[in-house]
């Protein structure tokens, strides 16, 4: 966040957060705390115009895939979970590993898209999501690996 510019961000945030951190952030903020409803969370989620998951380890980043869900691009660092998650640039914006300068340049791109190739950007993070993610598809494969393990039995 040190490297974008403060005037012109509006950070969101729910879950655990330190206020003295966030204060110490010098930039406007709002921390909508913990959020345990559905509802809370898709309308989180979709007032955001990009879902930053600045996580060093991350298994499989379901807050990514549930953002992903809402139309919300993501930008993340190319490791872990998200690289298996986010479409470079077509979905949002993998950053150097573990770099906050290209993790702002990200933000910043997805940002800066024009209102036309931003909604574009929305739309395929969602279809992505659809596509990969959905209790049905999961449902799916887990059937054919069931099968897969009894006929191979």
């Amino acid at each position: 966040l040190n490297n974008l510019d403060k005037e012109e961000m509006h950070v969101l945030l729910f879950g655990r957060s330190g206020e003295s951190e966030l204060n110490a952030l010098n930039m406007h903020y709002t921390n909508l705390g913990y959020l345990s409803d559905t509802d809370a969370l898709r309308t989180a989620y979709s007032a955001a115009d990009v879902f930053v998951a600045p996580s060093r380890m991350d298994a499989f980043g379901k807050t990514l895939v549930e953002a992903m869900l809402c139309g919300t691009p993501v930008v993340a660092f190319d490791a872990t979970g998200p690289k298996d998650i986010v479409d470079h640039r077509t979905t949002g914006y993998l950053a150097e590993p573990f770099s906050p300068e290209d993790l702002a340049r990200g933000i910043r791109w997805v940002l800066d898209r024009p209102s036309e190739a931003y909604e574009e950007l929305c739309s395929a993070a969602r279809a992505r999501a659809l596509q990969r993610f959905d209790s049905k598809v999961i449902a799916k494969q887990y059937v054919e690996l069931y099968r897969d393990i009894i006929d191979g039995a």
